[in-house]
């Protein structure tokens, strides 16, 4: 006769304590496996998320690395140089190179505010990656056929296509990978992207003063073929930059495109944009602090547009067939310059640390009026040198002690959008100062320019720039 225990439930038999524990058992051992399958399914789902940030981060990479070579080998002073060598005269260069800044900074500034309340498609994002190569493309064909109209076209597709290019592609890796997840290329690209560029800034000088302007036939033999290639020095930069920068393109192709929120239509995004723009006009004009640091920004970016159209080539002129080479001279001192540049960023936080932001602002707009000064009074190729790279430095401080005091005069709500529309503002002084300087530097010549670039630097933009430092002692900048 079976056994029974009595319980508060009442009487269980064994048999159906046996089967209670059998369930339980089962329970335990069904518990477990699910246990095990979460394990090996989290375990699964780690390394496919493992894979996928390496494959981003070589893609990423590789598209950085085409990027730099492209920008190392036509560098916007060899641009420059090839412009008045197909016959541009000094007042086509300045208004082209001054009208591509304004685009660029216009699109740019619209680019910035549309990112924020808009994704973009990839496709997008590679389809105006390729443009841009394609236009140095063209740039290499206007060349050859000495086309002023294809070449000034294909310069300003090329504004826009970097900067869309740009600005899209930040966007990307920014939704695509986070800062703590990329390898430590794209974590130090800032650094290995200077280095990369430069390097191959100073080998597209060598290889224009190897191969030069006249087209030079190379024979070889192919299998019993005698194939012939003209080539010149031009054609190889341009064609291997648009190769270069296609190539970084393409590397877009085989990312996995994030979701595209649709929530807002094109439509609304420009009404919202213009919207910003007018309430921030005002700004702009009634706060005194605001307008200085507008001027000085307006009469410091117009100086920089004419100097990075002419320096270039007055230089090239300057010391043709002399030291390293018509090109490498120009290579290497634009180098030096980046790279200074490079190695000084800690300092000038350093410096605006201990000193302040306005003081700092007076310190840089000191230190970029250096190159125009040294082409006026010192023309040797070592002072000019030096004198670069101080300006390169000055132009950084500038640049980070303006918008440290943008963000500090902003109203918290509205200072990205602040900061965005700021280069908005200055488009309409720019593009009337631009065309007059070209006009000044057609009539009477380079050096003139120079001399008026120092003293507009000298007698309105430090004057400027001290009446800020006297702003700044009253509200503590």
């Amino acid at each position: 006769m079976p056994s029974t225990k009595k319980t508060n439930t009442g009487l269980i038999s064994d048999q159906n304590l046996n089967e209670l524990a059998t369930e339980e058992a089962l329970n335990s051992t069904y518990s477990d496996s699910c246990v095990i399958n979460s394990q090996e399914s989290s375990s699964i789902e780690t390394s496919h998320l493992k894979t996928k940030q390496k494959k981003l981060n070589c893609l990423f990479s590789l598209k950085e690395l085409f990027d730099r070579i492209g920008f190392g080998l036509t560098a916007h002073q060899f641009i420059n140089i090839f412009f008045f060598m197909i016959g541009g005269s000094t007042f086509l260069v300045g208004v082209i190179n001054g009208l591509k800044e304004a685009l660029s900074l216009m699109f740019s500034s619209f680019l910035r505010f549309y990112t924020n309340v808009r994704k973009v498609s990839l496709k997008i994002i590679v389809i105006s990656g390729l443009i841009f190569g394609f236009s140095f493309l063209f740039m290499g064909l206007a060349i050859k056929s000495k086309n002023l109209p294809l070449f000034s076209v294909a310069l300003l597709i090329s504004g826009l296509g970097i900067v869309t290019y740009g600005e899209l592609y930040s966007c990307l890796l920014k939704q695509s990978l986070k800062p703590e997840k990329r390898s430590f290329f794209l974590k130090n690209i800032t650094h290995y992207g200077l280095l990369i560029t430069s390097l191959f800034f100073i080998l597209s000088g060598f290889i224009l003063d190897k191969f030069g302007m006249t087209e030079k036939v190379f024979s070889f033999n192919f299998f019993n073929y005698f194939i012939s290639l003209p080539l010149t020095g031009y054609l190889i930069i341009f064609e291997f930059t648009a190769f270069a920068l296609i190539l970084s393109a393409h590397m877009l192709f085989k990312i996995s495109s994030p979701d595209i929120n649709k929530t807002k239509p094109c439509a609304c995004v420009l009404n919202l944009y213009f919207y910003k723009m007018k309430n921030h006009m005002g700004l702009f004009v009634k706060d005194k602090r605001l307008l200085c640091i507008l001027l000085s920004g307006v009469l410091v970016a117009t100086i920089q547009t004419l100097g990075n159209s002419y320096y270039g080539y007055f230089l090239f002129s300057k010391f043709k067939n002399l030291y390293f080479g018509s090109f490498t001279n120009i290579a290497l001192i634009f180098v030096f310059a980046m790279l200074c540049s490079l190695i000084s960023q800690k300092f000038i936080v350093y410096l605006k640390n201990k000193v302040g932001v306005t003081p700092l602002f007076v310190f840089g707009a000191l230190l970029f009026t250096l190159m125009p000064l040294t082409l006026v009074f010192n023309q040797y190729i070592y002072a000019i040198l030096v004198a670069n790279a101080l300006a390169i430095i000055g132009l950084s401080m500038i640049s980070i002690s303006q918008n440290e005091m943008l963000t500090k005069l902003m109203n918290n709500n509205d200072e990205n959008a602040g900061i965005h529309l700021f280069g908005l503002f200055s488009l309409i002084p720019y593009l009337i100062l631009v065309p007059l300087g070209a006009i000044f530097a057609q009539f009477y010549g380079l050096m003139a320019l120079f001399k008026l670039m120092v003293l507009v630097l000298l007698l309105l933009i430090v004057p400027l720039n001290f009446v800020l430092v006297l702003f700044a002692e009253k509200q503590k900048l």
